[in-house]
């Protein structure tokens, strides 16, 4: 029963960055992105090439793939969305555009980078013994990393002055553009960040 649990919170931590993402998406534009589990693959590849074929440090390696993703997030929400929302009020236009840029995501991996399996030197080594369950020190990293991540996300909406705009956004996008608010700048950074997420997400877990 305890490495059940034990196992299970791992997965918890990490599977609460991508939720975290979807969360913050459809907060702030009110639709769910169905390419997110297309950006948690990308960011294992990412991470992949830069820790795996490059050898550079793996904590590096996670920089380098929430910025591509970051990049990624924003270049989707203003090239793609933020022209098909300001123009449609139908829901199932938004939704269409999120199938097809999931579609693109993975066509674009499938053809840069094949269909086959791929893996990563193990970054620390050991196992320890938590309340009577067994757990490998790489879960362990993954834990870590993605509580942080969680705890960071959160004090970052609730403290700073854009996370504050975020939340603003995601009440009232017409009273947050009454009070200064750039809603297109909030709205891109909150696609960026989402991406973001779900590239680490997927990174942690390569």
């Amino acid at each position: 029963m305890e490495q059940i649990i034990v196992n299970g919170v791992v997965s918890a931590a990490n599977y609460a960055l991508i939720a975290l993402g979807l969360t913050l998406i459809f907060g702030i534009l009110n639709f769910l992105n169905f390419a997110h589990g297309q950006m948690y693959m990308i960011g294992g590849f990412v991470v992949y090439y830069v820790y795996g074929i490059f050898g550079m440090n793996y904590f590096v390696a996670l920089l380098a793939c929430a910025a591509t993703l970051f990049v990624i997030g924003v270049a989707f929400e203003t090239l793609f969305f933020r022209r098909v929302l300001s123009i449609t009020k139908r829901e199932e236009n938004s939704m269409l555009l999120a199938v097809g840029t999931a579609l693109l995501l993975e066509n674009v991996a499938l053809t840069l980078f094949g269909e086959k399996q791929r893996g990563v030197p193990p970054v620390v080594s050991g196992v320890y013994q938590i309340f009577g369950a067994y757990l490998p020190a790489s879960r362990l990293l993954v834990l870590v990393l993605s509580a942080l991540l969680v705890i960071a996300l959160l004090l970052f909406v609730q403290y700073t002055k854009p996370g504050r705009a975020m939340r603003a956004v995601a009440q009232d996008k017409e009273v947050s553009l009454l009070m200064g608010v750039d809603v297109g700048r909030i709205s891109a950074l909150g696609f960026g960040i989402s991406a973001a997420l779900a590239g680490l997400a997927g990174g942690l877990l390569i």
